[in-house]
């Protein structure tokens, strides 16, 4: 006959992961940690830079156009 300890050993050997609800917990905190990961990575290198300025456009003397640019978004001179 088996003692205690050994009945409960050989329940252990049965089960193939002690904790299968903690198994997939931590596959999805895996899979999060990666997909954060991805979206700052994304982020950091997908920069374009500068900033984006209204699509206004200014009439100028000669009857050219002239778009807004720059870091404060001002409109460009006109070509003389």
């Amino acid at each position: 006959m088996l003692s205690v300890v050994e009945a409960s050993m050989e329940e252990k050997k049965d089960k193939n992961f002690p904790c299968p609800m903690c198994l997939m917990v931590l596959i999805i905190v895996i899979v999060a940690a990666a997909a954060v990961g991805a979206i700052f990575l994304w982020q950091k290198y997908n920069k374009q830079g500068g900033i984006a300025c209204t699509q206004e456009a200014k009439l100028c003397p000669d009857g050219s156009y002239v778009g807004r640019t720059g870091p404060d978004c001002e409109f460009a001179p006109c070509p003389e």
